[in-house]
């Protein structure tokens, strides 16, 4: 199965930065960005979230 993996920003090739627009995070959101992290090989993340 292939799928198209899109991450929000990747700044200097060593963070990865997520956005989201949800009432409130996941498990599935942390995976999300775990996920993106050990692809890119990339060993810092954050996750910026807000509601509105």
């Amino acid at each position: 199965m292939d799928v198209a993996l899109r991450v929000d920003l990747l700044a200097d090739d060593c963070i990865v930065a997520e956005l989201k627009m949800v009432e409130q995070l996941l498990p599935i959101h942390e995976a999300q960005i775990l996920t993106y992290m050990k692809l890119l090989n990339v060993p810092q993340g954050l996750q910026f979230t807000s509601s509105r």
